[in-house]
């Protein structure tokens, strides 16, 4: 993969990179109306040109057909030329068919040329399997709708070896050397642009690739793509971008079914009753071309395989399994399994038309989301005999990938190593059919680089767990975690990580860590972890700092090996566009409350609570500073998507802070500190009960949607100021943690 620091445009690069300008002439449509030969200019060069053409003596590829079609007739003939002339005798004008203003970019050039004198194409389905092709008639539509929008052109679309293509092309071909998702952008010496693609979602990801490095698109979310503006954008020719991620799984949410394929995240969890479902990380795999992953409930499959396949949607699941785990070495468990899995796969393959090995490429096989495994003689034997309760579960796996991958070779056999079953058996290895997720419940505010940091802290003294099997309980810490990790890495090379990134019990307090993405999946990766899904909830918590961790994240994954510097830059660059001219204050914000969380020891994102992971003190300290940054963003904001995201960063702000300075401004304040408090509480307030609907500030709104934002303490007023803390379950319930 090519160094980060070539492909990364920041602002600065952008502005000088696209500072050209068009001709006075020029209008704001993709290109110059006349300019036949593409020089920028309408004169009698265009004039003997577009003659030459006619007459045969010129080339297909030696004339900018588009613009040479002055008569707009699909042909260049005699009208064309005698329009010209009369264009450069000033009795025409060949722009008024143009639209002035309409694009944020004034030409699109490859090696000098017009985009408008390009072609894509693509393999017809004659050539290769239909799924694939399905993959790069998106992208091809992508790019296509993409430059469009951008400079006004829309570019044809043809088959490759289509004889009717003239002029140039932009070329989408396969190269199985790429692997599966990586691909080779070149803007070659005789002009054509070629995407080699991989077998799976290269194309997509190439695609979007060139978007963003050549054309200055970002993507920043689903509901959020931002285009610089600029007067020339120009490919030189013998550009070249070689992309091949080191990473083969990258997931990101429980929750988040709309992400898109610009976030290059390839994970699949789709539900097995649900065709849309296809993949966690776009809602769509059969377009964008696969996945990669489990299919149906990729963590807690043991609940389903109980239920068997044909009640998969009971509502009540749940209650089948009775908060307990599957037997994991009885026949009649086995047969249940493998009685789910066949179904399954017939069902996707007849059903839903997924092709097994291409839209999903491992099966879930998984304890359930408690730590009650069985504890049958068995599986107590099992037990005993590995150290380790993963020691039944790998042997489960194991047995059933011989019988189920000897039947469908092309899929893999997925597990997590969870709930009890986190700690590496003594004695037998995962079949290499058997994928292993480590999900880690360690410290999220030490980095796992510097596990010892949390030794030295104490550990996490409101979280504990068992050393070993049967071992003693310690406080949570990284240490133990990470040497449970490499313990596994030793066993099997097939390992994901299972990466906790929100605090799920606060949501509005989103946990101080951006930062820590970065290192983290940097050394994981460098341990040897083959992926990541890192559990977000964005879907449902946009107005939070979620849709940036999930942005950085599918950047980092995408790129481990980018610097701190590249980071930072990436992060900064959001925070512009996403907030405005004013964004520097919220960086600022972010930075000093994940600097200042530092001090507070040990903390774990889905257990812990905001004044274990903020410096309470801190905030109070620095509240009236960080709304002033607000005030600035505010300002500073161009539109009112901006302005809507600085108001929704303002919640967070206002929870906090209304939580760390009640006793001084509230309880023990002045009339002018009580007066502020009261304005600012019932702003808050106010905000929560209109936003019911969107608001969660924990996972409570999910399981009961009658109580305001999920908080069941939530006043019916705002005529009594209180701690918004307790918001949720009242002071009894808070003062616990």
């Amino acid at each position: 993969m090519k160094k980060l620091a070539a492909i990364i445009l920041t602002v600065v690069m952008l502005v000088t990179a696209f500072a050209s300008a068009l001709p006075a002439a020029a209008v704001t449509h993709g290109f110059l109306w006349g300019d036949a030969n593409d020089d920028g200019d309408v004169n009698a060069k265009d004039v003997l040109l577009a003659r030459r053409f006619i007459a045969g003596l010129a080339e297909d590829a030696d004339i900018f057909f588009k613009a040479a079609d002055v008569v707009t007739d699909e042909d260049v003939n005699a009208k064309d030329v005698l329009k010209l002339r009369r264009t450069i005798a000033g009795l025409e004008d060949a722009e008024e068919n143009n639209t002035d203003g309409a694009y944020k970019i004034d030409e699109i050039k490859i090696g000098g040329r017009n985009v408008a004198r390009y072609t894509i194409i693509y393999p017809a389905l004659s050539n290769i399997e239909d799924a694939r092709i399905t993959a790069v008639a998106f992208a091809a539509s992508e790019l296509q709708k993409y430059v469009n929008d951008a400079c006004g052109i829309k570019l044809n679309i043809a088959y490759t070896g289509d004889k009717n293509v003239t002029g140039y092309v932009i070329e989408y071909s396969f190269d199985e050397e790429l692997g599966q998702e990586g691909f080779a952008i070149e803007a070659k010496d005789d002009g054509n642009l070629s995407f080699r693609c991989g077998t799976r979602r290269a194309a997509a990801y190439a695609t979007y690739t060139f978007l963003e490095d050549c054309v200055g698109y970002r993507f920043l979310s689903d509901s959020v793509t931002y285009l610089y503006k600029a007067a020339t954008v120009d490919v030189p020719s013998g550009y070249f971008d070689e992309e091949i991620p080191t990473l083969e799984y990258r997931g990101i949410g429980t929750h988040i079914g709309k992400y898109f394929p610009q976030m290059k995240v390839n994970a699949s969890d789709g539900g097995a009753n649900d065709a849309s479902k296809n993949g966690n990380g776009d809602y769509n795999a059969s377009k964008i071309g696969g996945a990669v992953g489990t299919t149906y409930i990729h963590a807690h499959s043991f609940v389903y395989f109980e239920a068997g396949f044909e009640n998969r949607n009971d509502p009540n699941l749940d209650s089948v399994a009775g908060g307990k785990q599957m037997c994991m070495t009885s026949e009649a468990s086995y047969a249940k399994i493998m009685d789910f899995l066949y179904k399954q796969v017939e069902w996707r393959t007849n059903d839903a038309g997924q092709i097994p090995g291409f839209h999903y490429t491992q099966i879930s096989c998984s304890a359930n989301d408690n730590s009650n495994f069985c504890t049958c003689a068995n599986c107590k034997r099992a037990y005993d005999e590995e150290g380790a309760v993963s020691g039944a579960l790998i042997r489960l796996c194991n047995r059933v990938a011989d019988e189920f991958c000897a039947k469908y070779p092309m899929l893999d056999i997925y597990t997590a190593a969870y709930a009890g079953a986190h700690v590496p058996p003594k004695m037998t290895r995962p079949d290499p059919r058997v994928c292993v997720c480590f999900c880690c419940s360690g410290c999220n505010n030490h980095l796992l680089r510097h596990a010892d940091e949390c030794t030295e802290a104490g550990g996490n003294p409101r979280l504990q767990t068992q050393v070993g099997y049967e071992g003693p309980m310690v406080n949570q810490n990284n240490e133990l975690w990470m040497g449970y990790l490499k313990e596994w890495l030793e066993l099997t090379d097939n390992v994901y990580y299972w990466y906790y990134t929100d605090n799920w019990s606060f949501y509005v307090s989103p946990a101080p860590n951006i930062y820590n993405f970065w290192d983290d999946i940097k050394y994981l990766t460098e341990l040897g972890v083959k992926g990541f899904y890192l559990e977000g909830d964005a879907d449902y918590v946009n107005y939070t700092t979620e849709q940036l961790r999930n942005y950085m994240m599918s950047k980092v994954m995408w790129h481990p090996e980018m610097t701190e510097e590249e980071y930072s830059d990436l992060v900064n660059e959001y925070l512009m566009i996403y907030y405005g001219d004013g964004w520097e204050g919220i960086g600022k914000y972010i930075y000093m409350t994940e600097n200042s969380s530092d001090a507070l020891g040990c903390w774990t994102n889905n257990f812990d609570y905001p004044w274990n992971e903020y410096d309470k003190d801190f905030y109070a300290e620095h509240f009236e500073e960080f709304l002033s940054y607000l005030d600035e963003a505010d300002k500073g904001a161009k539109d009112s998507l901006q302005r809507s995201h600085v108001e929704t960063f303002r919640v967070i702000v206002t929870f906090l802070g209304l939580s760390s300075t009640y006793e001084r401004d509230w309880l023990d304040g002045t009339d002018e500190s009580q007066a502020a408090y009261r304005e600012r509480y019932e702003w808050l307030w106010n905000w929560c009960r209109n936003h019911r609907g969107k608001l969660m500030l924990n996972s409570t709104f999910i399981a009961d949607e009658t109580k305001v934002c999920g908080m069941w303490n939530f006043p019916s007023n705002a005529d009594k100021p209180c701690d918004p803390m307790n918001w949720l379950l009242g002071d009894d319930w808070f003062g616990k943690r």
